[in-house]
């Protein structure tokens, strides 16, 4: 996958792909006029009801771009993964992070002669939930249930046993990798929630979370809002 944008090639860029496209007197162009024939070749590229949809080695505006497709002096396509063992993660807000790995060739062989599964560990102090992921996987979007609290994210390996009653268990454990000290910020609002009267911050927080029917996504951070918002009233009613 590349993400090109036209605008922001360099004038050689430019003239390169203007003379794989063919266009005429490329070669007396200026900037502006490269740019002007290429985005009027491409203009209709995001257009995926067009019938040459897909076929463009170049595109208008960030565009995903099959691997292969285009041909830019000093563009290489990324690795699918990288042959070293690490996880590294990112805090997204106050209720998710991003976590994304990679395992060595040679480690994931000797794991799966092992037959071991795979499953991220996220932990807080005393408090931990796992994620059950496979082979096939390299990142995901980990929610962060404890406000406030520093997380860390680990990729664990466990094996299974089977017991003499035929019961399944699990066995050994092994951390593979993992990213530490993530520091998760408890949610502004929570704590200042009449601020939410405001219709245009009301807007901003809580537009994101209603699906396309109108229907309010299940959230911690929502839940907690809401929970506090009850227990303000109750104290109100009791005063």
């Amino acid at each position: 996958m590349l993400l090109l944008n036209i605008g922001t090639l360099s004038d050689s860029e430019l003239k390169y792909m203007a003379e794989q496209e063919g266009i005429e007197d490329w070669e007396d162009m200026d900037r502006d006029e490269l740019i002007e024939n290429l985005e009027e070749l491409y203009g209709d590229s995001s257009d995926e009801s067009s019938p040459l949809y897909g076929n463009y080695r170049f595109v208008k505006g960030l565009t995903d771009v099959p691997p292969g497709s285009i041909s830019l002096p000093g563009v290489t396509p990324l690795p699918e993964s990288y042959n070293d063992t690490d996880l590294y993660a990112v805090i997204k807000d106050s209720n998710w992070a991003y976590a994304m790995w990679s395992i060595s060739h040679l480690k994931e062989e000797e794991l799966r002669e092992k037959s071991m599964n795979l499953r991220l560990r996220v932990s807080a102090g005393d408090h931990s939930y796992d994620i059950e992921v496979g082979y096939e996987d390299s990142s995901w979007n980990i929610e962060l249930p404890w406000p406030g609290k520093t997380y860390t994210i680990s990729l664990i390996a466990t094996d299974k046993v089977v017991d003499s009653d035929g019961v399944e268990g699990e066995g050994t454990e092994e951390e593979i990798c993992s990213a530490g000290n993530l520091c998760c910020p408890d949610f502004y609002f929570i704590n200042h929630v009449s601020q939410l009267k405001n219709k245009n911050t009301f807007k901003l927080i809580f537009d994101p979370l209603f699906t396309n029917g109108g229907v309010l996504v299940k959230n911690n951070i929502v839940d907690r809002i809401f929970s506090q918002v009850i227990a303000d009233r109750k104290k109100g009613e009791k005063k």
